[in-house]
């Protein structure tokens, strides 16, 4: 078949153009290229002058380390406890926030030489798993898997600055030898160590890893995957922990744990099982051997009944969320109107402030009865804290009827005992108390019976809604409700 002359040169002409376009093309990206690094250049130079001109150019850096720092303290943290004193354990995913060094680092040459040069900016230590994780197992964003390159590069940055080092869900596949190894080497200069969902596989492995001296440790939280896991003695922290004060276990066997906790002050166990005479000699002996304990809170998960004439003994708690001599609050949850309550009169002589929390109290005449006996069982308190159920009808009305010596709701035909209920009570807090129109004339009665109470604690629309001439008139102090509950769980900086 004869060759197309003209068709032959279109064809070359064609692949000619293509070359033309393609050289100029690639001409035309080296352009963009010296356009972008141009850019960079004068946006480095412009940011340089313009940081020299900024109010914070003049700093010492001393003054700058310094605000950074504070910067650090005033941070929220997402991981802390909530203010309630027993808290539910959740699953992923938790919240990480910018953390406050590499926000302040990645602003100037300046501040991040500054940044780096300031330990106290990377003491807060967070090995995290944040987020779902797909069908396979894996992460579904890669990024999640540098908390291993931080906790490094912050440890390292921290120096020899006391630690706070928080792991929480890692998986079994995470605690790998090198990350163990970080932690044993950090170990010394820890001041509070948190570790959540822990699998059942690694626990050995981690309480190998924390058989280094631990001279600064102050607090120690853990929480296993496992309803029971019994943490090893004597090989978990060998050398103890003279600094550790407190202690917040979730699912965790205490009693091994007793030469490492004897300078514990704050202790909060949750999750436990009390099913059997070993449970109940266990969780006694566990408590007793903590001879400076004075802070204690326990939510059990499961507990029946043992017959044992074996009491706990706790004489030196002060405070309580559960015969402590010493005792001066005490705080009871879900106390309910309809159950009763078997406490002995006068077993805590010097309780001083009564907190409810979750309390059912009803306006009933049963409701008022209930209460009057609780004043029977704690009648020397100088403070009464309720946080009431939000469908409960409780109110700071019938607190003050059961102080009168109420013992019906019937308003026309109450019937005053010749007892005085509550004679020491100088304040009173209520979380969101019903509004009443009855509490002005209760008060009064109040004063005139000689009582001193002087202080009421309400919620802020309450107290700003209310009468001031009235409260003045009748001496009454009114301030936004507080609950004045020792937080020591709460993780400080």
């Amino acid at each position: 078949m004869p060759i197309n002359g003209d068709r032959q040169r279109r064809v070359l002409s064609l692949v000619k153009c293509f070359a033309e376009l393609e050289t100029a093309s690639q001409e035309l990206f080296l352009k963009l290229d010296d356009l972008d690094a141009r850019k960079r250049a004068i946006r480095l130079e412009h940011s340089a002058l313009f940081n020299l001109d900024a109010p914070t150019s003049n700093l010492p850096d001393e003054v700058l380390a310094m605000i950074f720092e504070a910067g650090i303290e005033a941070q929220p943290d997402p991981l802390l406890l909530d203010k309630w004193s027993f808290k539910l354990h959740v699953s992923e995913p938790w919240p990480t926030p910018t953390h406050f060094g590499d926000l302040v680092s990645h602003v100037s040459h300046r501040w991040r030489s500054v940044a780096l040069a300031a330990p106290r900016l990377w003491t807060q230590i967070r090995c995290t798993r944040r987020g779902p994780i797909n069908i396979d197992g894996k992460d579904i964003w890669a990024e999640r898997k540098r908390w291993r390159e931080r906790a490094a590069e912050y440890l390292s940055r921290s120096r020899s600055s006391p630690v706070d080092i928080h792991i929480k869900g890692l998986r079994e596949m995470d605690y790998t030898p090198a990350f163990l190894q970080l932690l044993t080497g950090h170990l010394g200069h820890c001041r509070q160590l948190y570790i959540r969902y822990v699998p059942k596989a690694v626990v050995p492995l981690l309480v190998q890893t924390l058989s280094a001296p631990a001279p600064l440790l102050s607090s120690f939280s853990a929480g296993l995957e496992e309803e029971k896991i019994y943490f090893g003695d004597p090989v978990f922290l060998p050398f103890g922990a003279p600094g550790l004060v407190t202690a917040d276990l979730h699912g965790t066997y205490l009693p091994n744990l007793l030469p490492v906790f004897a300078s514990v002050t704050s202790l909060r166990i949750t999750n436990i099982f009390i099913v059997s005479s070993q449970d109940h000699a266990d969780l006694r002996d566990g408590l007793m051997g903590l001879k400076s304990l004075n802070h204690l809170e326990i939510q059990f998960r499961c507990y029946h009944r043992v017959d044992t004439p074996n009491v706990i003994l706790v004489p030196t708690v002060e405070f309580l969320h559960v015969d402590a001599p010493s005792l001066i609050s005490l705080s009871l949850n879900k106390w309910d109107c309809y159950h009763t309550h078997p406490l002995e009169p006068n077993k805590f002589p010097l309780l001083q402030h009564l907190i409810l929390y979750d309390c059912n109290i009803a306006t009933s005449e049963g409701g008022l009865a209930y209460l009057a006996n609780l004043a029977r069982q704690f009648p020397h308190i100088t403070r009464l804290t309720s946080q009431v159920r939000i469908e409960s009808s409780c109110s700071l009305e019938i607190i003050l009827r059961t102080m009168l010596g109420e013992t019906t709701d019937n308003y026309r035909e109450y019937i005053e005992s010749d007892e005085t209920r509550w004679p020491n009570l100088q304040i009173v807090a209520v979380a969101d108390p019903h509004r009443s129109a009855m509490v002005p004339a209760l008060l009064s009665r109040l004063q005139d019976a000689g009582h001193p109470l002087r202080k009421l604690l309400l919620s802020y629309t309450i107290v700003s809604q209310a009468n001031v001439d009235i409260m003045e008139e009748l001496e009454v102090e009114l301030e936004g409700f507080i609950e004045d509950w020792p937080t020591p769980f709460e993780r400080a900086r």
